[in-house]
């Protein structure tokens, strides 16, 4: 994990955040996905979005579109979806 912080250390500031989506959101992407859809079974009817959506301040459109693969989310909305869903998240470097 050090590496890979000192490689994003050494990005130009307006790559940086292209850095994480590229080498850390990834992960962050996979269990987050994984958390909702284990905590969140009847997804299909949008209640449960709805109430992650109350809990998380994250719109349940933004959660929808996310798990259909449509849109992707920023770091801020990924960390208020693991707090409402009681996660912390661990970015892995890629293998």
């Amino acid at each position: 994990m050090a590496e890979l912080v000192a490689r994003w250390a050494e990005q130009p500031p307006d790559r940086r955040e292209a850095f994480l989506q590229e080498h850390l959101m990834g992960s962050i992407v996979e269990q987050l996905r994984r958390a909702i859809s284990r905590q969140c079974p009847m997804s299909g009817t949008g209640e449960s979005y709805y109430s992650l959506a109350q809990r998380s301040g994250v719109s349940g459109e933004q959660i929808s579109r996310f798990m259909a693969g449509e849109r992707d989310l920023r770091l801020e909305s990924a960390a208020k979806l693991a707090e409402a869903l009681g996660l912390d998240l661990v970015a892995r470097p890629p293998r």
